[in-house]
């Protein structure tokens, strides 16, 4: 476990540490942890996060500074379990405020349609992926940051399914 002080180490928590055995079926590039896997891993706002990844002779890192307060959507922890939605039908979810004096951070949503038989490819998604969507971002990020985010009808378009 490393000591206090080093850069892995949050809180009281040790870190989770994230290796290639994570990665479903080996895939290079796709590394996935949760707390189902690792107890240790926690979701902690306020404070700063480190990641590392090493190829060969080279370590890559990242640094998260201050991560936001954990945002529950309502509309998507229904009391029923799931939630019902007509096929070609808008969903609108609605964030909860922002805590006072902070700014609302960024809402990126992704629609994945899920079965028994796994999770297909998205129908939906506001995150960007051009250029262009990344210079919107920079420049307007209202759009990300409202307070409500609407899910075209588009992204559920067959009726009494759940794969696209």
């Amino acid at each position: 476990m490393p000591a206090a002080g080093d850069p892995r180490r949050h809180g009281d928590a040790p870190p989770a540490e994230l290796r290639r055995e994570h990665a479903p079926g080996g895939t290079d590039g796709e590394y996935s942890l949760t707390t189902a896997q690792d107890a240790t891993l926690q979701y902690r706002s306020g404070v700063t996060y480190d990641f590392r990844a090493a190829l060969g002779n080279e370590t890559f890192t990242a640094r998260v500074e201050q991560v936001p307060a954990l945002e529950l959507v309502n509309g998507l922890h229904p009391a029923a379990g799931y939630i019902l939605q007509g096929a070609g039908q808008p969903l609108t979810l609605t964030r909860p405020p922002a805590p006072a004096g902070i700014e609302r951070p960024l809402g990126f949503v992704t629609v994945v349609p899920v079965s028994r038989a796994g999770k297909g490819a998205p129908t939906w998604s506001n995150v960007p992926e051009t250029p262009l969507d990344f210079l919107r971002l920079y420049a307007m990020p209202g759009g990300w940051k409202s307070d409500d985010i609407t899910i075209p009808g588009s992204a559920f378009p067959r009726r009494g399914s759940t794969t696209w």
